[in-house]
């Protein structure tokens, strides 16, 4: 396949499904009381961190190998979200779920933990290097630090049944 065809598919296989989602009945009622209730600091956090983390490996030098296993690894993640999707809409289960405290105490336990880890590597920059600026490389360490934290906290405060 050529790259705009790898480029495009992980674009397009979300937009169906988004289209497949709120044209159901019920859905976009539930996708409003969802976005009222979303935690938009911690998304809009993960974003600017993504981006700033991507800035800072290109300006570091460091290139990752291509992999076309990568690309096809997540056509497929996207594939089976997509047919995970499609079968809660056969059954008449909701596929949108609600936002409830659990998740609002989930993201602010993740992300009290992620700020912690960004801290604790900046301190451990300030002690190694004794500079009072980040250059490329520990700008990379300290975004991947706080991204990497939030994500293993998400993760372990959603499967641990009580807390």
């Amino acid at each position: 396949m050529s790259n705009l065809v790898w480029f495009l598919l992980p674009l397009v296989l979300p937009v169906i499904l988004y289209i497949y989602i709120l044209t159901r009945k019920g859905e976009f009622e539930r996708a409003k009381k969802i976005v009222k209730s979303f935690d938009w600091f911690t998304f809009f956090s993960l974003i600017f961190a993504g981006s700033i983390l991507s800035s800072s490996l290109r300006a570091a030098g460091i290139e990752l190998p291509y992999k076309p296993w990568f690309s096809i690894g997540l056509v497929l993640f996207i594939a089976i979200i997509l047919i995970v999707a499609i079968r809660k809409a056969r059954k008449g289960r909701p596929i949108i779920q609600p936002f409830d405290e659990r998740w609002q105490a989930i993201y602010a336990k993740s992300s009290r933990n992620t700020l912690f880890a960004t801290y604790l590597t900046l301190v451990i920059h300030h002690d190694v290097t004794k500079l009072n600026t980040l250059d490329a490389d520990w700008m990379v360490i300290t975004i991947s630090s706080g991204l990497f934290m939030f994500f293993a906290s998400l993760t372990f405060y959603y499967f641990r049944k009580s807390f």
